[in-house]
């Protein structure tokens, strides 16, 4: 748990551009199939795991604003 607070910015960021990514290609891979006239296929399996990783990221961002106002 240590080398996890000396470490939180070096995780943190990168998980939040990857999931900023992945909202960013979803968004236009939604678009196209629009265009198409194709309905949007969400499955739960990835609603579930965006909610995990955007918990988890609240998580880890709660730790690196205490860790960077301490």
């Amino acid at each position: 748990m240590h080398w996890l607070y000396q470490n939180i910015a070096h995780i943190t960021t990168p998980l939040s551009f990857l999931l900023g990514l992945f909202a960013a290609l979803g968004t236009l891979y939604d678009q196209r199939r629009k265009k198409q006239g194709r309905p949007i296929t969400f499955t739960s399996g990835h609603k579930i795991a965006f909610v995990i990783l955007f918990g988890v990221l609240c998580v880890l961002g709660g730790v690196l604003l205490v860790h960077s106002f301490i």
